[in-house]
């Protein structure tokens, strides 16, 4: 009856739900894409499936990455929990957090915007008790392994002056590294009855002290996550079923065990976007592997590339200059910054005589 005291039937009613909806809808698009160029609206809006965004520098890729955010809650209706945003530093994530809540509808964002590592600690939160540890398991820092690796050493005798804190630390490092998820099957379970060899001795004392206290460091944060990931099959399918958009920034820094951990992450719905730029690899020392990004398509079947080219934080010299040296660079997918930001004044080259002159 108030249906037809307003005049609407239900059809009609219907009809002028759906319009106002598709109105708002395209309201939101509009104002989320109306500041942006088109490989950058591009970018937002290619939200599903396999997507690679090629970021040149000053190309506003953090802008874009924001806005993409926006646009699957905004105007796609996705729930933020959904969606997991991670980036490299800390730094990054808190200023994607800023961006993206000034953007989003409700100005929430969920605590899925964050490191890589700082998202595994939210999973083992959740996660770790399957293995036996409590969830309010410690994570040590530099300082609190330092001072593990001092008692061990006293326990076991070792002259400090032959051998240093240091030169044991990065030797523990290496050996995670290299056993990967193996280490924490073998001697990090409360159930682990592996007997180490005898080269493998101190390494293995600093793992049983980490047991005795439920405390992992940096590097277990990966490990434990895999390990989990992959020896627990219904936990990996609800992960999977939860996060149904993934947003990786900076993928051109990333290791092989971060890559394992986006593939099997995505490995839901397949919607992976990741942006990186492939100019600007430097950490090859540390395990970055340029080649994910450089064999995007033949990794992830059906990947989409887009290329943000234009600049606008330099001057055309500059980026004629610098488009002159990358192009040397022997494996890149190809891109040429451009600005519309005029010539700006001429290189210079300014040869220093010594690091003081430099600084």
């Amino acid at each position: 009856m108030v249906l037809c005291v307003l005049g609407w039937g239900v059809g009609e009613l219907g009809e002028n739900v759906l319009s106002l909806w598709g109105n708002t809808e395209n309201r939101m698009m509009n104002q989320l894409l109306k500041n942006l160029n088109e490989r950058q609206q591009e970018a937002v809006q290619s939200t599903e499936g396999s997507v690679r965004i090629i970021a040149g520098a000053g190309s506003g890729k953090t802008r874009v990455i924001a806005h993409r955010y926006a646009y699957l809650v905004n105007v796609l209706g996705v729930d933020p929990d959904n969606i997991l945003c991670m980036t490299f530093t800390n730094k990054a994530a808190q200023e994607m957090k800023h961006r993206i809540s000034r953007l989003v509808d409700s100005g929430l964002v969920t605590d899925y915007v964050c490191t890589i590592h700082g998202f595994c600690v939210k999973f083992l939160r959740k996660e770790i008790h399957r293995l036996g540890y409590p969830k309010t398991f410690t994570i040590l820092d530099d300082e609190d392994k330092k001072a593990m690796v001092k008692r061990i050493m006293e326990a076991m005798n070792i002259d400090r002056k032959k051998s240093t804190v240091n030169k044991h630390l990065a030797h523990i490092g290496k050996t995670k590294g290299k056993m990967r998820m193996d280490y924490v099957a073998q001697f990090m379970l409360p159930h682990s009855k592996a007997e180490p060899k005898a080269d493998m001795q101190f390494f293995c004392n600093y793992l049983k002290e980490q047991l005795r206290l439920f405390a992992v460091d940096f590097d277990d944060l990966m490990y434990f996550t895999l390990y989990i990931l992959h020896k627990f099959p219904e936990v990996r399918k609800a992960w999977q079923s939860e996060l149904n958009y993934l947003q990786i920034d900076e993928v051109q820094d990333c290791d092989a065990d971060e890559w394992e951990l986006f593939t099997i992450l995505s490995g839901g719905l397949g919607n992976l976007c990741v942006v990186g730029d492939d100019d600007q690899s430097i950490y090859r020392f540390r395990g970055a592997t340029i080649e994910n990004i450089l064999n995007f398509e033949r990794i992830y079947p059906g990947t989409k590339t887009i290329r943000l080219e234009q600049n606008y934080r330099s001057t055309s010299n500059i980026l004629n200059a610098a488009n002159c040296v990358i192009q040397h660079n022997t494996e890149r997918k190809g891109k040429t910054l451009w600005t519309s930001n005029g010539e700006g004044d001429k290189v210079q080259v300014y040869t220093a005589e010594n690091e003081q002159d430099e600084a």
